[in-house]
Parts: C-alpha cells; structure tokens; sequence
C-alpha cells in the first residue's frame, strides 16, 4: 500500500518530502526512499512541518511531511495554521493506528482523524480495511484528492491531511 501511495505521490509531482521518524510511518519512509525522493529528516515534528512549509513557499508545489501516530501529528499544527492563512499548499501525511485501538486510547493514540479540520481544506482517511491489494484505486484516489485540494481545488491552496492506519508498522 505505501508503495503505490508513493508512486502515486510521484505522478503528481512529489520530488521531495520531510520526515519525522517514527516506527508507525517506516512503510512510507522506506517506500519515498526506494522511489528516490530527496528525504529530510527532522527530530522534531514542527520543525519538519515548518520545513515543509518553506518548500511549499519557494516552489508553489505541496511541501510534504511524514509523522507517526499519536502526538506526533499535534506538533504539525502551528505549520498547519500557517499554511492556511498564507494560503500556501501542505500535504500532512500522518501514520495512525487501527481505529480499534484509538478507542482503546493506547500507545501512540488520539483521534488524528479531524484534528486540523477548522484549518485544512480537507481530511482524507485509509484504513485497515482499505489495504489489501483490491484498494488499490482507493489508495491512488485518495492521494489525487490531497494534492488537488492542497493546490486549491475548489478553492485556495492550503493543508490537506491525509491519515493512514497501519496495523503493524513495518
């Protein structure tokens, strides 16, 4: 699934993302990497975000950050705020656990699902279910539906949100 996420990615013209590590995201981290994409890799969620954020301003292309789960994700919305009022193109690509254990509030959990919807121009959600080798077009879908929305479509640029949950991280 990361992979064909990724790929898709690069259709639309992904030639470079920033990374928070994390072990909910190292599917996303190592399909970027073996699809060549420049990586900078960042400790620390917001500075990542405002990285990404500083792509987004020089090239007018969605700046991409990747995180993990839980947390993590919290610390992008101050770039998320930014990115909205300056109107400027986010991508957030956040790692989430299983809904299942969301509810069960255990490690590395919150609801990621709508946490910068006052800011974003859109929230876009894959889960579990969503992963076997039939989803496929919903994979593909959903990142077309993130970078059109991040470039303004229908309205102005700003941050999308794409969640996916992992059951394992890989």
């Amino acid at each position: 699934m990361a992979r064909t996420i990724v790929d898709e990615m690069t259709r639309h013209g992904l030639d470079g993302a920033v990374i928070a590590p994390g072990s909910r995201s190292t599917a996303l981290v190592l399909a970027l990497n073996d699809a060549g994409v420049d990586l900078s890799v960042h400790i620390d969620e917001r500075s990542a975000a405002f990285r990404a954020l500083g792509h987004a301003a020089a090239t007018g292309r969605p700046g991409v950050v990747v995180t993990t789960s839980g947390s993590a994700v919290a610390n992008l919305m101050p770039a998320v705020v930014e990115a909205d009022r300056a109107a400027m193109p986010l991508l957030l690509l956040t790692a989430d656990r299983p809904e299942e254990m969301v509810r069960r509030r255990t490690n590395q959990t919150m609801d990621q699902r709508s946490i910068f919807t006052p800011y974003s121009r859109g929230q876009l959600f894959i889960g579990p279910g969503d992963q076997d080798p039939g989803g496929n077009q919903i994979w593909r879908s959903a990142v077309s539906r993130a970078f059109s929305l991040a470039l303004g479509g229908p309205g102005a640029p700003g941050p999308v949100h794409l969640n996916i949950a992992f059951e394992e991280p890989t």
